[in-house]
């Protein structure tokens, strides 16, 4: 086989694995992410003394902030 071809062949191998490696380690840092929210809006309820519908209301709200339905459901479509 040709040293060139052989070499390619090698360093995609290697790529592929490093994209695994990163892949993986970016999955556990976006759940990690997600329990640390959850964290936070909790202790945030906890501290404060509101309802839990205003509670859930706000979770609501930060949730289609996130995903960005308010701009379409509150009227204001993407500017």
């Amino acid at each position: 086989m040709d040293k060139r071809l052989e070499k390619t062949l090698k360093e995609e191998v290697k790529l592929k694995e490093q994209m695994k490696v990163l892949q993986d380690r970016l999955n556990d840092v976006e759940e990690k992410r997600e329990v640390y929210e959850k964290e936070t809006l909790y202790k945030t309820f906890k501290e404060t003394e509101i309802s839990l519908e205003e509670y859930q209301m706000i979770i609501k709200n930060a949730v289609n902030d996130y995903m960005g339905l308010n701009d379409v459901i509150g009227g204001k479509e993407n500017e």
